[in-house]
């Protein structure tokens, strides 16, 4: 059959695409859906009932730097929190950092700018102090370290640039104490509480030159020391402690083995002489740092070490201390953190045996548990357990699904004889969930699919809100769908969607009914969800007809996060879905229609991406994608216009 010219007219002005794939059919223009409507209740939930449908439905503190400084490292569900507790102790009901009032920080820090300068006289000297204090208190070294604290801990994309003005402000002010008049305000020397919240600020910025903006300080610290020049500002555990974050936080390829060369300037300071440079004396949040360091680097260093097996060895060492002198070493006893830090390494470590040592790891936390009568300190926690299944996931091995959710189980055992610092959570399942998903199992979605209906359960039957459901509970199971081998994986996949659709309604619905704002519901989907069942689609195997279905399914899904409240389609959609056409549609002038029209929308959108290129060019001829780009020689999106 072939195109008549209106009908070509009419899918060339219009970008909706459906394409109906008889091997000898033509192009369904604009986007037009034929075929029966999409209403067919999940057969995934039919034990679970579909409210109000009536159809059944298929981080240690310190006194003088900031506290409790996050230190991550990275899982493939997002980000774990590692953070020491400012206190040993384990405590609960904490009460949430208020979030800082920006705009007071920075008038405070407009008036301190001007405390001091020769421009200064008395009353305005008066004005600055009452205007930064209730009380009738001077400005004093501690009115600048309680503001620079402050935007440490904010986190503000300010916070550098303020922190290093007032230090900077405080530097010139005690260079210039000679030429002060009577009238001018006594200069106030900075001192290593104030250069600390300074490096601390760096660490918190996470940018890539905090590590060297952090250690250029540090040094400048030890020269002010050492010459003379300023006695207060002697570097201390929590100096270095700070540059060693920012060396983590940063990214860059070198922060490992530069943090860990801190720390063993620190360890060799301390050993020649402990009496004199008991101030360096490296304590547990040290050793952390550069363990999170570690884990957060490449799997293999620049001298092709295991940056994993490195971590390990930073853990060796603070058994061995501890072991060897009690309480000359008591500050670097292990804490749970430090295990976790290093199961993590492992889990991220890309290497066949992985998993293995994450897991050998979680038991030398649990056997310095039980030696230790039970310390609060060293407890495994459902991080440590979520580490190791974490580990399992991304390991490909033949039985990580099964070990995953051993673990799970052992949680849940542990947790019903009295445990509960080891509630399986929600990232519990979606992680053994994770783990089915990539194993390539013939039995993985459907054992995903049970886990997520346990998950149900648990939240709907029990009230256990720890394991309800989320975003990515739905994801992985649909993408468990997507990288399975079986007929009708986009239908599945489809009505998982819906279900978690109905879900968020029903969501809306109680909220309206209650007349209270509640947070986002965790069953609305986002642009993720949308992205994976139309991957599901560009997979789907079969004839024709599950051609013409996969196609259908992937059009209904971009116009409904075209059109609906959920997101907008992002470069990831438009390289999907032209998977889909790839896959799903005969070689011929229909495809590439569909093709031009696709990435004309895209460009528009500003949302061509390198994976939609790639598409592009294993679709098109050489001659057709040069058209396309305007050019010839296009490889990546830097060679293409910016608002693309």
């Amino acid at each position: 059959m072939t195109f008549s010219s209106d009908a070509t007219s009419v899918i060339l002005k219009v970008f909706s695409i459906v394409v109906i794939l008889n091997r000898n059919l033509d192009l369904a223009s604009s986007f037009l859906i034929t075929g029966p409507p999409l209403t067919r209740i999940p057969r995934l939930f039919l034990s679970t009932t579909l409210p109000k449908t009536g159809v059944e439905a298929g981080a240690s503190s310190s006194s003088d730097g900031p506290n409790g400084l996050q230190i991550i490292a990275a899982t493939s569900a997002g980000e774990t929190d590692l953070s020491f507790p400012k206190s040993p102790k384990p405590y609960k009901n904490k009460k949430r950092r208020r979030k800082p009032n920006v705009e007071k920080m920075r008038k405070k820090t407009d008036l301190l700018l001007k405390y001091g300068t020769y421009e200064t006289n008395e009353t305005n000297e008066e004005s600055t102090e009452e205007s930064l204090s209730t009380s009738n208190a001077k400005v004093t070294r501690r009115t600048f370290n309680n503001l620079m604290e402050q935007w440490a801990h904010s986190g503000h994309p300010e916070s550098v640039v303020r922190v290093e003005s007032l230090l900077s402000h405080m530097e010139q002010m005690l260079e210039q104490q000679e030429g002060s008049s009577e009238h001018d305000a006594p200069p106030i020397t900075p001192d290593t509480r104030i250069y600390n919240s300074v490096i601390f600020t760096y660490a918190k910025s996470k940018t890539r030159d905090a590590g060297q903006q952090a250690e250029f300080l540090l040094n400048k610290m030890t020269d002010l020391y050492s010459s003379d020049k300023n006695p207060l500002a002697k570097p201390n555990v929590n100096s270095y402690n700070g540059v060693m974050e920012a060396y983590a936080n940063s990214g860059i390829q070198r922060a490992a083995s530069d943090a860990q060369r801190l720390l063993d300037t620190m360890m060799e300071s301390f050993a020649s002489n402990p009496q004199e440079n008991l101030n360096l004396k490296p304590n547990v949040r040290s050793f952390n740092a550069v363990i999170n360091a570690w884990a957060k680097s490449a799997p293999i260093t620049e001298s092709g070490e295991l940056a994993a097996e490195k971590a390990e060895q930073c853990l060796d060492i603070m058994e061995e201390l501890y072991e060897t002198d009690p309480e000359k070493y008591a500050d670097i006893k292990p804490h749970v953190v430090n295990y976790n830090a290093v199961i993590h390494a492992w889990a991220n470590s890309k290497e066949g045996d992985g998993a293995e040592r994450s897991e050998e790891v979680l038991a030398r936390l649990e056997k310095a548990y039980q030696k230790s009568g039970g310390e609060a300190n060293l407890k495994p926690n459902v991080k440590s357990y979520n580490a190791v299944i974490d580990a399992w996931a991304k390991s490909g091995h033949d039985q990580a699904p099964e070990k995953a959710l051993s673990i799970l189980n052992q949680m849940q055992t542990l947790y019903e004889a009295g445990n509960p610092d080891v509630k399986p959570n929600v990232r519990s399942f979606n992680s053994v969930m994770n783990a089915w998903a990539k194993s390539g199992d013939k039995e993985a979605p459907a054992q995903a699919e049970e886990l997520l209906r346990n998950m149900e359960r648990l939240y709907k039957e029990e009230g256990n809100t720890d394991v309800q459901p989320d975003v990515h509970s739905f994801s992985t199971v649909i993408n468990a769908w997507a990288r399975s081998h079986t007929l009708h994986k986009a239908e599945k996949a489809r009505e998982i969607f819906k279900y978690m659709e109905c879900l968020y309604e029903e969501d809306l619905k109680q909220e309206h009914n209650s007349h209270n704002r509640r947070k986002t519901s965790v069953y609305k989907p986002n642009v993720i969800i949308f992205n994976s069942v139309m991957n599901a689609c560009a997979f789907t195997i079969g004839d024709e007809m599950e051609q013409k279905r996969s196609m259908e399914i992937a059009h209904e899904m971009f116009k409904e996060l075209e059109n609906g409240p959920f997101g907008n389609p992002d470069q990831v959609t438009y390289g999907t879905f032209l998977k889909v056409c790839a896959n799903q549609m005969p070689e011929g002038d229909a495809r590439m229609s569909v093709i031009e029209l696709v990435f004309k929308k895209c460009c528009r959108d500003g949302q061509v991406g390198d994976l939609v290129l790639r598409q592009i060019q294993s679709m098109a001829g050489k001659e057709m994608f040069n058209d396309m780009m305007g050019k010839e020689g296009v490889e990546s999106v830097r060679d293409l216009p910016y608002k693309w």
